[in-house]
């Protein structure tokens, strides 16, 4: 009878002593999960606090350079009509006159008068038939 129970006992203690030491394995194991859980979270909070920080500061800055734009769009007195403009710097660029000679005659500086006749060209380029662009 004792070897019975003995043949029995052992196995039950020796997989309770097993159970024992894997639980405390996985215990350690899941304490370190946890703490490095806990430093990925504490980071990517840090991550987004510095990308809303940004966030913030363009905002700004875009609604500084909206501001700009309305104030620069809003024509004051004695300047010209956009449209005018447009139309004298092209039609001075048409008869080839040179960027600064547009920019004298037509009352722009030499940069927005740049800038209509790039625009003019890419325009061009735009309305070209397909047989010119073909060419091209």
């Amino acid at each position: 009878m004792i070897s019975l129970i003995a043949s029995s006992v052992v196995p039950a203690i020796l997989a309770c002593c097993v159970c024992y030491v894997l639980s405390r394995s996985w215990f350690k194991r899941l304490q370190v999960l946890e703490r490095d859980l806990q430093a990925f979270s504490t980071a990517m909070c840090q991550m987004a606090d510095i990308q809303m920080k940004s966030y913030r500061k363009i905002s700004g800055d875009l609604s500084e350079i909206e501001e700009r734009i309305l104030d620069l769009a809003i024509p004051t007195e004695g300047a010209n009509v956009p449209v005018e403009r447009r139309r004298r710097v092209v039609a001075l660029a048409s008869k080839g006159s040179s960027v600064e000679e547009v920019a004298k005659r037509a009352n722009v500086s030499r940069g927005e008068a740049e800038l209509i006749m790039s625009l003019q060209k890419i325009k061009g380029a735009a309305v070209a038939s397909p047989r010119e662009q073909m060419e091209i």
